[in-house]
Order: C-alpha cells, then sequence, then structure tokens
C-alpha cells in the first residue's frame, strides 16, 4: 500500500542520553509504530470492507459521480489541499452516507482556532497519514547506522456541515456545459503529451499502439461525458511499461483485468472532481468483476486508490516538466 506524506530527515535519538537510540529503544519505537500502522491499517481495511458491501447492495461505488454535487475533491480547510488517495473514497463515501455537501474537512484543532464547535452528537471520520522517519541506531560493532522506519498515525477530521461557527472558504467552481470543450482541460491534457486520437466509436487505450482511440466529442451526451471517458484512457496510458508499468496483459473477465478496470476508474474520478467535470462512471460491466476482485482481496481497493493517485501524480509531473523515472524505480522495487 503506497502512502502520502512527508520524509523526516531528523534522527530520533534516545532522550535520556541525546545519543542515538540503541538497538533495544530502536526496536521498542519500531514496535510501537508497527502497531500504530497495524491499528490504521486495520481501520481503513475495515472501511473498505464497508465501502465493498455498499456496492454489493446496489449502491453507488464511492467514486460515481460524488463530483457532480459540487463538492469535488475533499480537501483541508486550513491549507485548502485535497486529500489523495484511499482517503479520498472514505471522505467521498462518508459524506455520501451522511448527506454532507461540502468538501471542507478540518480536525478539531484546526475547527477551534477558527472559532468552530462540533454540533452535539457529530462524528468524527479517521483518515491515515503515513511518513518515514530515519530512526538512529547501533549495530552490534557499536557502529551508528539509519533506517527508514514507516510511521502512520490516524487522524480524526470533522466535515464543515458538523460544525457551528466556521465559514466556508470562497472558491468559485466552474461547471461545464454540455458539448464544449474546456480550454483548462484542453492546455492540461497537451501538457501530458498523451497521443489522443479522435475518430470513429471506440473509447480505448491501445497498448500496442500506445495510443488513446476517442470518438470525436460531439458523439457525447455531454462534455463531462466525453471527459470522463478520456480521463479513464489517460489512467490506462499511464500503466505502460515506459511510464509507471502497471501489468496491462489481462483480459475481460480476468482479475489482472478487473483491478487496472478499478484505477482506471478510480483516477477518472479523481481527474473529474480536480476539473469540476460532472462525469458519469458508472460502468456496469465491470461492477461484478470488481466486487469478485474486491471479495478475494480487501485490500485491493485502498491500493488500487494510491496507484490511481500515482497514475495522476505522473501525468502532473510529465505537465509540469518534472523528472518521472521516480515512478518507475517504484514500481520496480514493489516487483522485486
Amino acid at each position: 500500500m503506497t502512502y502520502d506524506g512527508m520524509i523526516s530527515t531528523a534522527t530520533m535519538t534516545n532522550p535520556a542520553t541525546s545519543e542515538a537510540a540503541t538497538p533495544r529503544t530502536r526496536r521498542a519505537r519500531k514496535t510501537g509504530s508497527k502497531k500504530a500502522a497495524d491499528k490504521a491499517q486495520d481501520r481503513s481495511l475495515q472501511v473498505a470492507r464497508r465501502l465493498i458491501a455498499r456496492i454489493e447492495r446496489g449502491g453507488d461505488a464511492p467514486w460515481i459521480a460524488p463530483w457532480d454535487r459540487g463538492g469535488g475533491l475533499p480537501k483541508n480547510i486550513v491549507s485548502k489541499k485535497s486529500y489523495s488517495g484511499f482517503n479520498t473514497l472514505m471522505l467521498w463515501w462518508v459524506a455520501a452516507e451522511r448527506g454532507f455537501a461540502s468538501p471542507w474537512w478540518m480536525t478539531l484543532r484546526q475547527a477551534h482556532t477558527r472559532g468552530g464547535r462540533v454540533r452535539r452528537g457529530q462524528r468524527s471520520t479517521y483518515i491515515s497519514t503515513c511518513w518515514y522517519a530515519q530512526v538512529g541506531s547501533l549495530n552490534s560493532a557499536g557502529e551508528k547506522r539509519t533506517e527508514s522506519v514507516p510511521v502512520e498515525r490516524c487522524i480524526p477530521l470533522y466535515n464543515l456541515e458538523q460544525l457551528d461557527g466556521v465559514a466556508p472558504p470562497k472558491t468559485p467552481r466552474d461547471r461545464q456545459n454540455p458539448i464544449a470543450r474546456d480550454e483548462r482541460i484542453e492546455r492540461w491534457l497537451a501538457s501530458t503529451r498523451a497521443p489522443i486520437a479522435h475518430g470513429g466509436t471506440v473509447a480505448c487505450y491501445s497498448p500496442r499502439h500506445d495510443k488513446i482511440l476517442m470518438p470525436e466529442v460531439a458523439r457525447f451526451e455531454s462534455s463531462g461525458a466525453y471527459y470522463a471517458t478520456l480521463f479513464h484512457e489517460l489512467v490506462h496510458y499511464t500503466a505502460h511499461e515506459s511510464r509507471i508499468g502497471r501489468d496491462l496483459e489481462g483480459r475481460f473477465g480476468d482479475p489482472s483485468y478487473a483491478k487496472e478496470e478499478l484505477i482506471a476508474e478510480v483516477g477518472a474520478s479523481f481527474l473529474c472532481a480536480e476539473f469540476a467535470v460532472p462525469g458519469d462512471l458508472r460502468h456496469a460491466a465491470y461492477l461484478g468483476s470488481w466486487l469478485e476482485a474486491l471479495n478475494a482481496e480487501p485490500r485491493l481497493l485502498l491500493r488500487s486508490a494510491a496507484s490511481a493517485q500515482t497514475a495522476i501524480r505522473f501525468l502532473n509531473a510529465v505537465a509540469e516538466g518534472r523528472p518521472t523515472a521516480r515512478f518507475r524505480r517504484r514500481r520496480k522495487r514493489r516487483a522485486a
């Protein structure tokens, strides 16, 4: 599972001696970190299972059209940054379950600093965050060394609609007109340098030709439907071996095919929310394959959200002219 977070370059020290931690204290810290990480992962797994049960009962998947209600990606009210990966799916789902229309979330401390208070009877929603700390230790020869230790914790959040006294930020949103190209999206698509060919009646990504094939926009019911479909194929495009290198060998009905389609669907939902596209990603033909794969491997939903987020980060890196080799190296390390 891939997590978001910062890399800490500070070396943990033994507070009693101000020296690098001994193997015993290092083991204690690692044990504590592991317990916290296990608790956070267990909580995420519980949520994933509840999401799967919701889909099985005939409810919407958490990535289906939450942006159509005007919320977009869930964001922190202080930093204005969007949450990512599985946290996005979890906050979308909670908002749908509890009827929240606001995309703004915050911790209890952030609410208090803005003069807000939680309404009676309101429950928090937990997200998980992880970062790597450089832990100092001594080996058997008494030599100092450092190693990266994952530190994970759960953070309780409240939606703006669970609070009194906190005003929503003023952020105007532009919605898409029927059958119209959006200049901002078109500029971003061009900057990703993804080859997109228009014509015919089939929308797909061809790994053999490394090209996205799309019908003309006029064939779609709306520009939202056009961009939602294009975003789906664009996420597939990132799977090519020269980019991130996900498995594209599966055929319809295969578990690997269902996994890749799930990544593309979730990634498209993130992009639709980011660009305020009222797309409908309800692909009923894939629901059976998704449910079969998710029931066999509940953590797949967590990993799919992380993979979708990685695909978007890859596209943004290309669009902004930043190096992309690190995305391929990460994939190789996981495969090793």
